[in-house]
């Protein structure tokens, strides 16, 4: 019992120094790190709390209860889904997304998902893609023998926009090492890289022209995983590029993919700030896949000018990552002009 309040005591001071890490926001590598796993510090604080509860340590009981509301207030903090919460005053989350605004909207299914460049079942995921999962699918980390099956699925994505080392790209060649991928059923429109870093860290950008509703542009994104100081950088960099592509496209946005942050980091609120992106009311976690709802949420679909009503996980498929498919709605044509886009 002796030790096993000791593993106790020491983990009441691991918590007590994240926090106190947490509050003073450092953003330099290593500890950039711990910014996300509050979910993870308030479940080992109840742990903790009623670990010391039940041996009868009061005193260190409530200290680690007073831990676990801290880390809850934390949980709050993240980014909340500013059109739903301003469209929607009685805060009534099942209500329709026409009742909650007063305007007509199109629906519209999207996916993304971070292959992982070494998957191991590269036909399971195209046959799962033939299945046509979603209206429009983002894909990265795509694996160099999954390329040539992507494209014979045009039968079922008939419009596609995929990058790979060595094709052109913003009137030049793309040098980087990663391949990234846009599956439409919808045609798309404009089509560019915004972002091609020295690190082979791309972003996808396109328009589509979706009958009946305005179009929207959508923003595939894999930002460096901060394993480093200078991969933390490259990270932030992109993440602040990305944000300001955004903030100058006109009409309805979504930006979707594996953004290597939880919405927990000051990176990730910084996005939201720069780009006036909007939330769903949770984060899936989608790594690592093996954890399951236990992960964190790395993968994330954010929306401008739209309505994110839906937002679930999914199964992995040969990859460390979790897929994600959002249910959105996007504002409709006026009805002069429905005609005229049919």
């Amino acid at each position: 019992m002796r030790g096993l309040e000791w593993i106790y005591l020491i983990g009441l001071g691991a918590l007590c120094t994240v926090l106190v890490l947490r509050l003073f926001g450092p953003r330099s590598w290593p500890f950039e790190l711990l910014n996300h796993f509050v979910s993870q510090y308030l479940l080992g604080a109840i742990l903790l709390c009623l670990g010391f509860a039940f041996m009868r340590r009061t005193l260190l009981s409530t200290v680690a209860l007073m831990l676990a509301l801290a880390f809850a207030a934390d949980f709050q903090r993240a980014p909340q889904p500013v059109q739903a919460r301003a469209s929607t005053p009685s805060g009534n989350a099942n209500v329709s997304v026409t009742e909650q605004s007063g305007v007509e909207s199109h629906p519209f299914s999207l996916i993304t998902s971070n292959l992982f460049v070494l998957n191991q079942r590269p036909k399971d995921v195209l046959t799962w893609l033939a299945g046509q999962p979603a209206e429009v699918v983002l894909l990265q980390e795509v694996p160099s023998a999954m390329s040539s099956g992507l494209r014979a699925l045009e039968d079922v994505y008939p419009y596609q926009f995929i990058v790979e080392p060595g094709t052109g790209l913003n009137s030049d060649v793309y040098r980087g090492s990663e391949s990234m991928a846009i599956l439409s059923i919808h045609p798309i429109q404009e089509p560019e890289g915004p972002r091609a870093s020295r690190r082979g860290k791309l972003a996808l950008k396109a328009r589509l022209s979706i009958a009946g509703a305005e179009d929207p542009w959508i923003i595939a994104v894999h930002p460096s995983y901060p394993a480093s100081q200078a991969r933390l950088w490259a990270r932030d960099a992109y993440l602040t590029e990305i944000a300001g592509v955004v903030t100058n496209l006109e009409g309805p946005v979504i930006v979707a993919g594996d953004f290597n942050t939880t919405h927990y980091a000051p990176a990730f609120r910084d996005f939201m700030e720069l780009s006036k992106m909007s939330t769903f009311r949770n984060f899936p976690a989608t790594w690592p896949a093996r954890l399951g709802p236990l992960g964190i949420p790395i993968d994330h679909v954010l929306v401008r000018g739209a309505w994110l009503t839906d937002l679930t996980a999914l199964s992995s498929i040969g990859s460390d990552h979790r897929g994600l498919k959002a249910e959105i709605r996007l504002p409709t044509l006026p009805q002069s002009l429905r005609a005229w886009s049919n």
